[in-house]
């Protein structure tokens, strides 16, 4: 599940594995498209 506000810069995801990698890249989207994010992030759940 996750929460989410408009113009919010925090995501709360709940319900990820322990002990396993997670790689994120988010993208923007508005009115004048999409931009593609860049860097991919790896997240560990401990």
């Amino acid at each position: 599940m996750t929460n989410q506000t408009a113009d919010s810069t925090y995501l709360e995801l709940t319900g990820l594995n322990a002990d396993t990698e997670y790689y994120f890249s988010i993208d923007a989207y508005n009115e004048n498209g999409v931009t593609k994010g860049k860097d991919i992030e790896c997240l560990k759940r401990k």
